[in-house]
């Protein structure tokens, strides 16, 4: 048997013995109660858990101003870059659940926490820095903090354009559907 037909014969069967074609390539029923349930759910899963991250990590900064411990130090940077990031997410996934949005803020939520890890690992590069060159930190602080906040800017910079640009290619391909895909409009 030519691989072709075996193909043919394998896509053609069915479990249920109905037709193969309804089964490759269709969309859901809309009719079917049951498929929104699960991604809502999701949705609201994951929505919840953020949110207790967010009331954790805020409560955490409450507690470091409250009971006056330093705030230029590693652990309130942590808990700050993390309570950011858990703010994103939870209203990436209330979004994603109750409204919609503009594309590039869509896409801005939803790639910023992104940089918000990557802030994070900095802070750890910047703790291990400290402990790596004790003796000489007072000198070489300004040098890696300077790299650390521009780096994690251009970071922020760069995901706020594509951002932008996923917008405009969008709202590209929606004017011109018969467009084939190329960037035109740039």
């Amino acid at each position: 048997m030519p691989l072709a037909s075996a193909d043919l014969t394998l896509a053609s069967t069915r479990l249920d013995g109905g037709s193969p074609l309804e089964s490759v390539g269709d969309e859901p029923d809309p009719d079917d109660e049951h498929l929104p349930f699960w991604p809502n759910l999701y949705a609201k899963f994951m929505a919840a858990s953020y949110l207790a991250l967010f009331v954790l990590a805020a409560v955490q900064l409450f507690r470091t101003v409250v009971h006056r411990h330093k705030i230029r130090s590693f652990r309130f940077g942590f808990l700050l870059v993390c309570w950011m990031w858990t703010a994103l997410r939870v209203l990436f996934w209330f979004i994603v659940t109750l409204t919609t949005w503009p594309t590039w803020l869509s896409h801005l939520i939803y790639f910023l926490p992104n940089a918000c890890q990557i802030g994070t690992f900095s802070l750890l590069i910047l703790f291990y820095a400290k402990l790596v060159h004790r003796h000489r930190w007072r000198v070489l602080r300004l040098r890696f903090l300077s790299f650390c906040i521009l780096a994690n800017t251009a970071l922020v910079l760069l995901t706020l354009t594509f951002s932008i640009l996923m917008d405009r290619v969008q709202k590209a391909q929606q004017s011109d559907p018969t467009s084939s895909g190329q960037w035109d409009w740039v």
